[in-house]
Order: C-alpha cells, then structure tokens, then sequence
C-alpha cells in the first residue's frame, strides 16, 4: 500500500523497502516486488531490478517468477529480447507443472524459437498435456495450429480436436473457438450445424462474442444462406447485452435493409457517444453508394480523429484509385503513412502495394514497396506474402518469374497462410504454371 499509494500517502521507496525486506523468507514477494518495478507503480519502472527480484523468486523455485522472466524475454518490451533465456525459463516453468509454459515451450520447439527446432518432440509435449489440461490451456494449444502463430504449420483438423476435447465441459470461450476452427475447416462444405450448434451453445454460456458470429454468419452468407432477420435477432440480442460491435451492425442491417435514414441515424448515435466503429461503418456504407457518397470522407475523417487507423487506410484507398474522390497519390500516401506511424501494419501493406503496383505516383521505388510489403509480413499480414508474390507473376517492379511466385506462395502456404493457398489454387487452376 506504501509503495501504490493505497489509501495512505504513497512512499514507494519505504514500501520497496518494507517487500524486499519481507521477500527472503516468502518468495512470492520477490514476484510482488518484480511487478511493481517492472511497470511503475511504485515510482519510475526499473527493469533491471524487476529482473533481479524475479530472479530471486525462480531461485527459491517460485514458477511465477519464471513466467515472469520467460515473458520479459520473449517480449523484449522492458528488457532486450532473449528468446534463449525465454525457453530457459518457459521450460523451468514447465517442470514445475505450469501448462502455460509447457503450450509455450512445445511451440517454441516446432518454430525453432529460442531453442533448436525439434518438432516431434514439441508435439510429445502437446500430446502429454491433452489428457490432463485446463480448457484454457487446449484452445490455446488448438490456436498454435489454427493460423494463429507465426511459423506453426496450418492442421485445423488437429486444431479442432483440441478445440472440441476443451468444450466437452461447455466452457463458452472454447465453443466459440471450436465454431471458429470449424468455419474454416472445408470452406466449400462446411458442417453448418456443429458451427452453429457450437456458437449457440457459447452463447448460451454467456459468450456475447457467439452471438456476434451467429450475425455474422446470417447476414454473410458465406457459410449459409443468408437470412438477415435471424441476423438481426442476433445482433439485438447481443447489443441488450452491451455489445456495441452488435449495434453497429445491426444498424447496418437496417441501411442495407432500405431503412437508410434511420440506420444512419442510429451510427450517429453510437458515433457520437464515442463510437469510432460507427462513422467507419457510415463511410463504407456511403462509399458502396447507400447514402450520399460524398459523406464517406467525412465518416471518416471523425474515425480518423478517434485513432482509428483502418479508417485512415480507407481514406487512402478513396485518394488511391478515385471514384468518389479525385485521385491524388500525394494524399493517398500521406494517410497511409499516418497509420503506418501509428502502428498499423496493415497500412505498411497498403503503402508497399501502391507503391510496388505504381498506383502512387513517384512517390517511391518498387524496390521500397518490396521492403515494406516484406515489414507487413513479418508482422502477421497475410494479404502481403500474396502481393509479393504477385510482384514476380506480373513483374512489378522484379523481373517475371513464375517459378520464384509460385515457391513463395508454397513457403506462405505450408506456414498456414490462406490467402497464399488460395491464390496458390488459383494459378493451379488457371494453369499458370503445371504441379
């Protein structure tokens, strides 16, 4: 409470005096003591001394305290970034008996992340944990193989078993991930009934998030066929429960239901009350012509000032190809590169394709739009191995080279990439190039 300022005047000195004290003869306070450093709750952050109490906790063999150092680590947020020292510490915690570690470790093992890659061994280590684990700790092993780890290879049939064994109790977060795995196992012939029943039974548990994808699957109809009432009854029901993605949408509905006045006027509402999500939802409505189009900039615009950078992306695309708005590349760009400095990688992707694609104008090189298309991919953004791709089966900027296209979309799709399998298919099919 000192060292917080916990109802008493805060003296974080006195307070980290009075822990560290304490600590030698409970361990868990070192852990105490690392938390408060490492962050700045009790005066400014000192990562090097967190690191030393935690360190001190991992010697009395306290397994927060190697969580703790394993995180720090991999991260490299507060401390540069040791994966070695990461997979040192995961695999103490590990043999303590902590799941979290073990699920780490065995992914850290098949990438070939912080230690030699060994992937029969980092599977043995996901196979001992399937009778025994937690629900938490199954999804989360099921996310390692559905697409959502960088470097471990796509198995959504493997990612489903994990997935269905966690929702035997009908813990709602792993229904909603089984619904999830199952959306995208057979895309063509998808099990509609097990999707829905698993989102169904999710919501049921409370997961408003369930009820968010059982409108989205109605309203899409890209899983089945659509039915927009039963979507909105979807999207009212988890707006009453305070989702306001759901009233969003569900005012979306109503504007492409032909209630255009009233589903605008709803998305102001929302948008006025805080709601960035609204005005981007206003402006692509605007921008697909169900409304005055000349409204879409202004939409977002307001997102724009609310920091949303997928609106700021937007405004790129309406300056990048014209329509609504005559083309101009150096304002195309700008916005681009304001959501690329605030963080997006998505807008790293939308500034290397034009550039690479020479839809901006002189505004840089090809070779500086391959750069930044190879950043978006580091960072997870799948649409940028494709462009890549592309660059080499149309010769942007590269000289053509079907074979160098097609290896590079092979490498995405073995690591799990669907966008690259389904281009992949595509130059299959259309016999670019013989397999």
């Amino acid at each position: 409470m000192l060292a917080q300022g916990d109802g008493i005047q805060q003296d974080a000195t006195r307070g980290l005096a009075v822990i560290s004290a304490a600590a030698a003869g409970a361990p868990t306070l070192y852990v105490t003591l690392g938390d408060l450093l490492v962050d700045g709750k009790a005066g400014p952050a000192d990562p090097n001394a967190a690191i030393r109490a935690y360190e001190a906790a991992s010697l009395a063999g306290n397994i927060d305290g190697d969580m703790r150092l394993a995180e720090l680590y991999l991260d490299g947020k507060s401390i540069p970034a040791d994966h070695a020292k990461a997979f040192m510490y995961f695999e103490k915690g590990m043999d303590g008996g902590s799941e979290s570690a073990a699920v780490q470790i065995a992914r850290m093992l098949i990438v070939g992340d912080g230690a030699q890659q060994d992937v029969a061994r980092g599977s043995q280590i996901l196979d001992r944990l399937r009778p025994k684990a937690s629900s938490r700790t199954l999804v989360a092993v099921g996310d390692l193989f559905a697409g959502k780890t960088v470097g471990v290879p796509l198995d959504l049939t493997r990612a489903v078993a994990y997935y269905q064994l966690a929702a035997k109790n009908g813990d709602p977060l792993s229904l909603l991930a089984l619904g999830d795995a199952l959306a995208l196992v057979i895309p063509s012939a998808p099990d509609v009934d097990a999707i829905v029943g698993a989102y169904e039974k999710a919501a049921a548990g409370g997961n408003v998030d369930a009820l968010l994808r059982l409108g989205d699957l109605f309203s899409e109809g890209r899983v089945l066929p659509p039915n927009l009432d039963k979507a909105a009854g979807y999207y009212a029901a988890a707006a009453q429960a305070g989702s306001t993605s759901a009233a969003i949408s569900l005012a979306g509905l109503k504007v492409e239901a032909g209630h255009i006045q009233a589903g605008l006027a709803d998305l102001n509402a929302l948008g006025a009350s805080g709601s960035a999500g609204a005005y981007v939802m206003i402006g692509d409505l605007l921008a697909q012509g169900r409304g005055p189009p000349e409204g879409a900039v202004a939409a977002y615009l307001h997102a724009v000032q609310m920091g949303r950078t997928d609106a700021m992306i937007k405004l790129g695309d309406l300056y990048r190809y014209g329509g609504i708005v005559k083309r101009r590349a150096k304002t195309a760009i700008s916005y681009y590169q304001t959501a690329v400095n605030a963080g997006s990688a998505y807008g790293l992707y939308a500034l290397g394709s034009g550039y690479l694609e020479g839809d901006l104008g002189t505004g840089g090189t090809t070779a500086h739009g391959l750069e930044l298309l190879e950043q978006a991919e580091s960072q997870g953004i799948s649409d940028a191995p494709v462009a890549i791709a592309q660059s080499y089966e149309f010769g942007y900027g590269v000289k053509s080279s079907i074979p160098t296209a097609t290896k590079l979309l092979e490498t995405s799709a073995a690591a799990g990439n669907t966008a690259a399998i389904s281009h992949l298919i595509s130059i299959y099919r259309d016999g670019i190039v013989n397999h």
